[in-house]
């Protein structure tokens, strides 16, 4: 299996289509087509349906996808780094981090990177634990930086603990809600939370209402950006879960909510990675300078 023909692949299965991949890859379309012919034909199998519509992967072609990606992030990261030692163009990082914990952090590890690789571009994905498995595996991400799930990773990633950071129930200071409040009047509250299946405050809400026997809020509704769901909350006397983090941009407009029947909410966030492969040089760079960067938020705290 040739490289070229591993790109050929990627392409077809990212564009839909042999005209949209050729054009994107600067190739004819027989020249595209007999590179992915030569490819099903040294395997074996059949990778691609072809119709009016364009084309899908078979269950083979699938399968393969997830490798072909695999190992054409390892054969740019190898690029990258023969690149660096010629004092070239070190490549790209690519990472996501959690809105919450990054906007806080990631200004400064960004301005300390760039200082150290001035030639490395950066890509910012903005996503949650659930997804970032997914992108990991296909290399559209080098790592994450998120809220860790509780449960056990599949066996083609690894985590590495970085802080626990405490949640705190919120609302706008105006909010008709003070001091000590009951379970049940929370539950009536409107909830906004950013990401239903993401794993973070959708999560830590279904497990306080499981052990206490409650049933979810009727009034919740998803907001998928940050920035929209801080300034609905400021705005409405709805409620939400966030991490008890030092120089939150905005803390001054919110207060936290206590309730007695609720115990302290912790969760711990850490980094997620392939298993099957090293972080590039630039990558590892930009991995320590966020650590470095939250070691100094937690001694703030």
């Amino acid at each position: 299996m040739k490289t070229v023909q591993m790109r050929a692949f990627d392409a077809v299965a990212r564009c839909g289509g042999i005209r949209a991949a050729a054009r994107q890859l600067g190739l004819t379309q027989p020249a595209l087509t007999k590179s992915i012919k030569e490819l099903e034909n040294s395997l074996g199998v059949q990778l691609l349906h072809r119709g009016s519509r364009g084309v899908e992967l078979t269950t083979a072609g699938q399968q393969l996808l997830v490798r072909v990606r695999a190992a054409l992030r390892e054969i740019q990261q190898a690029e990258s780094d023969m690149q660096a030692y010629a004092n070239r163009s070190i490549g790209q990082v690519s990472l996501s981090i959690s809105p919450m914990l990054g906007e806080i952090i990631f200004p400064s590890a960004f301005q300390a990177f760039r200082k150290t690789l001035p030639d490395v571009s950066v890509k910012l994905v903005e996503a949650y634990a659930t997804s970032v498995s997914g992108m990991i595996a296909e290399g559209e991400i080098d790592f994450a930086l998120v809220l860790l799930p509780n449960r056990e990773q599949a066996a083609n990633l690894k985590t590495e603990h970085w802080l626990n950071v405490g949640h705190k129930i919120v609302a706008r200071k105006s909010h008709p809600l003070n001091g000590p409040v009951d379970l049940q009047d929370l539950l009536q509250q409107e909830w906004l939370i950013t990401n239903r299946a993401a794993g973070g405050q959708f999560a830590i809400l279904s497990h306080l209402c499981a052990e206490r026997g409650c049933d979810l809020p009727r009034g919740l509704t998803e907001i998928p950006s940050l920035s929209l769901l801080r300034a609905t909350l400021r705005e409405t006397d709805s409620i939400s879960i966030a991490p008890v983090l030092p120089n939150t941009p905005g803390a001054e407009n919110f207060k936290s909510l206590e309730c007695l029947a609720l115990p302290d909410l912790h969760r711990g966030f850490g980094v997620v990675s392939s298993a099957n492969s090293d972080l590039s040089t630039s990558a590892r760079v930009m991995k320590e300078l966020l650590h470095k960067a939250c070691m100094r938020l937690m001694k703030s705290a």
